[in-house]
């Protein structure tokens, strides 16, 4: 289990180099083990819309972003490049 964790994060980080993306709120989920669905729960959106979000495809809203960072006791900066 633990090895696999890792394997995960060390993937979800390697992803984010190369695309380019900031995947880093997608790597602190994976190493908190906090699935998308209670991230999309949180903001009211759908499970779909949640995953392009944390994925880099869409941008979060700042509201969503506060919501996040109120929730999570997480630094916004983590969505900062």
């Amino acid at each position: 289990m633990y090895y696999e964790l890792v394997d995960n994060i060390q993937q979800t980080r390697k992803e984010a180099d190369m695309d380019g993306k900031n995947l880093k709120f997608k790597a602190w989920l994976v190493e908190h083990g906090i699935k998308q669905e209670e991230v999309a729960e949180l903001l009211g959106i759908d499970v779909s819309n949640a995953n392009q979000k944390i994925n880099g495809n869409q941008n979060f809203t700042l509201p969503q972003v506060q919501k996040i960072c109120a929730k999570y006791d997480i630094s916004a900066d983590i969505f900062l490049p």
